[in-house]
C-alpha cells in the first residue's frame, strides 16, 4: 500500500509541476504578445528549430534572425507543450528559412515572434 501512496504522490506531484510550467510559459507569452502589439514590425528569416524535451513537458524553440537599421539581431520562441507531438506540430509550422514578421521594441533589442503576424502574413500572401 506505502508504494501505491508513493506512485501516487509522484503522479500528482508531476501533473502539478507540468501544470505551474506550461501556465508560466502561457502566461508570459500573453503578456509578451500584449505589450507588443504596437512594435515595429520587420521581415526576418527562420534559422532553427528544435524541441527541448527535458523533465516531463516538451519546449519548442524556434530561433530567427532579423535586420534594424542594417543592424543584424537573432531571437528566440519558446513554447511550453505538455506532448512532445504538440510541439512537434508547431515547430512544424516554421521550416528552416522562411520569411516571418518579427515585431521588434524600438528602444532596445526585444523582439518578439507572434502566431498572430504570422497568419495575417500567411493571408496577404494568399495562404
Amino acid at each position: 500500500m506505502e508504494d501505491l501512496e508513493r506512485l501516487v504522490t509522484y503522479v500528482v506531484l508531476t501533473a502539478v509541476s507540468l501544470g505551474g510550467a506550461y501556465a508560466f510559459y502561457a502566461l508570459r507569452r500573453r503578456l509578451m504578445n500584449r505589450s507588443s502589439e504596437n512594435w515595429p514590425s520587420v521581415y526576418g528569416t527562420i534559422e532553427q528549430r528544435y524541441i527541448d524535451a527535458e523533465g516531463r513537458s516538451s519546449l519548442a524553440v524556434v530561433s530567427y534572425s532579423y535586420a534594424v537599421n542594417g543592424d543584424y539581431f537573432t531571437g528566440f520562441h519558446r513554447q511550453a507543450f505538455p506532448l512532445e507531438e504538440l510541439a512537434e506540430r508547431f515547430i512544424a509550422r516554421y521550416p528552416k528559412d522562411t520569411k516571418v514578421l518579427i515585431r521588434h521594441s524600438p528602444s532596445d533589442s526585444i523582439s518578439v515572434l507572434r502566431d498572430q503576424d504570422q497568419v495575417a502574413l500567411a493571408a496577404s500572401r494568399g495562404q
